[in-house]
């Protein structure tokens, strides 16, 4: 079996092991990973009988937030694993017969990419629980100052993550295998049926009721969001379906015209609606696009009426003064008359670029973490330590630019196959957008537009408008009839491919387990932080002790230069069987010793003055059972700590 063929085995593996822990991992008990391992079965059982059952699974890729708000009552993002479960269960029968069909020159920095995006999910959600699986498997404990279940909510978006952006890249692949005629019938067709309800939906809320599928900020705001719950996301994706609708709408004969007037006109009032102006910028280029098309059909076959090119572009303009007139919602003129009305040129560049302090934190994080960055997902994660350091912001949000967040987040090392990936799909775009292919100019124009917002914002953060992305940059291969061969990939290849993911894999292991270990973020913060450490007990001596569970970790406010931990354990059997323990201060190891007996053992660790918490880490090869002695306490027992500090002048 080929290295090409593992490497996707693998890949499909860890993504259908992910999407299900990521299901199981969703907060508040929902038991969700049944379902949507049912949804996976059950669509690829489908889909290997009947291959044109993926019809009608991509038909709602940019309804399914709204669709699961009506048909399930409520919607969370980590929802949207449900859908992703049909998606990659369609998916599965053709993926796993074969090897990748990306072109060569394409296939090895996405295969890479998403290896390092594995590695990084999995690491970085084993971090988030401490690499201790009984954060995640049990929950927290009473007195533990974990609030709720944050490791799991954490491991979750992490896994989350990850799995859209590896799903988007195998269903990249699954289209590279499509029969020719399958594609526009079975994919396109649908997916702009769908992306069409959208807009419509943007429509109703702007001329009917803003607050229709739409009661969250955007509401309030005044600015629609369709059926993304996400009025930039929406906007994103309507303006790059503009030169879906209207590639679509030329098999409709002799309505293909007005189909698409109707698409365009739809589209500019959904963007309208939503009041975002990176989507007005997508939606001004794929127009234009468009409009240029049409110019270069009518000179070169005379086979388009110039009514129908002036209808198209005016069509947007239309849409503009019919919201502007009637709608309710918020339009995009206004978000960027305050902008520029209000700013100089320089300061206008600099808050795109900075974008309310989300811009400055993200050159932080890259700055302290910039080889192997702060993990997948973990952007989210650790902004509000970042903005909190610095007494700005309110909200966890993204890098307000998908490069910067990609980079913050991998690091150098992870990012250099992206980047490759990026400068080598633009400059095949760039080539053959001269191409005389019908189409490829406005899907030119959508995949431009997405990558030149994406500069400002982040629309292809929901898994919506990323897999538009992929659709429209496999559309644009297709039609332009020049993709590059799939060819075998050389070993020396392989070797360095492997030496980057090692060294990646090497570097993450290093930071998640120092300077991004959850206690040690919360030791920078000034935070409560621990685990496994039982309430106090008195030790006899006016004192506290307090016993531990198999692993514990607590922060510990100093009020000494000096501090001592004692230890003891106290089984029955440690004449015969003693215990290995260990003890860490602040991660440099102070204990590491077998107890064999219940004598108190006692170190004494140099802390010096300071105002940061200490932290304080320990671990047994094994506990006690109380109810295997016959005594009713529930708990685990390892160690019996207490700790004491000293003040410099006491030890003189």
């Amino acid at each position: 079996m080929s290295v090409d063929r593992i490497s996707k085995l693998l890949l499909l593996g860890w993504l259908c092991t992910a999407l299900l822990v990521d299901a199981w991992l969703i907060p508040g008990g929902l038991n969700l990973h049944w379902v949507v391992a049912v949804f996976v079965a059950t669509a690829a059982l489908l889909t290997s009988r009947f291959p044109s059952t993926v019809s009608f699974i991509v038909l709602p890729a940019c309804l399914f937030p709204g669709l699961i708000r009506v048909l399930y009552g409520g919607y969370h993002v980590s929802y949207d694993l449900l859908w992703l479960g049909l998606l990659v269960g369609a998916l599965l029968p053709g993926a796993v017969r074969s090897a990748w069909h990306i072109p060569t020159v394409w296939r090895v920095p996405l295969m890479t990419w998403a290896m390092v995006i594995v590695i990084s999910a999995t690491i970085v959600a084993a971090r988030e629980a401490d690499f201790y699986r009984a954060l995640i498997f049990e929950g927290r404990m009473p007195w533990e100052s974990l609030g709720g279940d944050v490791p799991r909510f954490d491991a979750n978006w992490v896994l989350q993550v990850a799995v859209a952006q590896v799903a988007g890249i195998v269903w990249f692949d699954w289209l590279f295998g499509l029969e020719a005629d399958r594609f526009e019938r079975g994919v396109a067709l649908p997916m702009a049926a769908g992306a069409l309800a959208m807009m419509l939906a943007a429509v109703y809320q702007l001329f009917v009721d803003i607050h229709w599928l739409n009661d969250n900020v955007y509401g309030f705001l005044g600015r629609a969001t369709g059926t993304l719950f996400d009025g930039n996301a929406m906007a994103a994706a309507a303006g790059m379906w503009i030169a879906g609708l209207v590639l679509v709408a030329r098999r409709l004969g002799r309505f293909a015209a007005a189909a698409q007037i109707v698409a365009v006109t739809s589209a500019w009032l959904a963007v309208w609606a939503s009041g975002s102006r990176t989507g007005l910028a997508v939606s001004l280029l794929v127009t234009i696009g468009v409009v240029v098309e049409l110019v270069g059909s009518r000179q070169r076959r005379r086979r388009v009426h110039p009514a129908v090119i002036a209808l198209v572009a005016l069509a947007a303009v239309a849409a503009l003064v019919i919201a502007a007139k009637v709608g309710t919602a918020r339009g995009p003129m206004g978000r960027i008359a305050e902008l520029f009305l209000t700013r100089t040129p320089g300061e206008v560049v600099t808050e795109l670029w900075i974008r309310n302090g989300y811009g400055r934190h993200a050159a932080s994080m890259i700055g302290d973490h910039r080889w192997v960055g702060v993990g997948i997902g973990a952007f989210h994660l650790l902004i509000s330590d970042y903005a909190a350091l610095a007494n700005d912001l309110a909200t966890a949000d993204n890098a307000q630019n998908w490069y910067r967040h990609q980079l913050a987040e991998l690091g150098i090392i992870g990012s250099l196959p992206w980047i490759a990936w990026v400068l080598l799909f633009a400059w095949f775009v760039l080539r053959h957008l001269r191409t005389r292919s019908p189409g490829v100019v406005p899907l030119g124009a959508a995949l431009i537009g997405l990558a030149a917002v994406s500069l400002v914002g982040m629309p292809s953060q929901l898994f919506t408008v990323a897999m538009t992305f992929w659709t429209f940059a496999f559309w644009f291969v297709r039609t332009s009839g020049a993709a590059p061969p799939v060819t075998a990939v050389r070993p020396i290849v392989w070797v360095a491919t492997g030496l980057l993911v090692v060294g990646f894999t090497i570097g993450t292991v290093r930071v998640a387990r120092s300077s991004l270990r959850p206690p040690v973020r919360a030791a920078l913060m000034q935070r409560d932080y621990s685990y496994g450490v039982y309430p106090p007990e008195p030790d006899g001596a006016g004192g506290a002790q307090y016993w531990t569970r198999a692993r514990s970790a607590r922060l510990i406010e100093p009020t000494g230069e000096w501090l001592d931990v004692t230890v003891r354990v106290n089984h029955s059997d440690l004449a015969t069987n003693p215990v290995h323990a260990r003890v860490w201060v602040d991660g440099q190891r102070l204990l590491d010793t077998t107890l064999r007996d219940a004598t108190p053992l006692t170190r004494r660790v140099w802390i010096g003055q300071r105002s940061r918490k200490v932290l304080l880490d320990t671990w047994v090869n094994r506990v006690v059972w109380p109810p295997d002695l016959g005594v009713n306490d529930r708990r685990e027992l390892g160690l019996l700590v207490s700790w004491n500090f000293v003040a410099n002048e006491t030890r003189r």
